[in-house]
C-alpha cells in the first residue's frame, strides 16, 4: 500500500463524505477512483 498525503481539510471532507455513505474512507476513495477511471 502506498501513502497519499492530504491536507487536514481534505481529509475531514473525505471523512464526512464517507460517513454519509456509511463506508470506510479508504473504501470510499477507491470507489471514487474506479468511477472516474471507468468514465474514460
Amino acid at each position: 500500500m502506498n501513502t497519499i498525503k492530504l491536507s487536514a481539510v481534505h481529509y475531514q471532507m473525505l471523512l464526512e463524505l464517507s460517513k454519509k455513505k456509511h463506508i470506510k474512507p479508504l473504501d470510499y476513495l477507491e470507489e471514487l477512483i474506479q468511477e472516474v477511471f471507468n468514465r474514460k
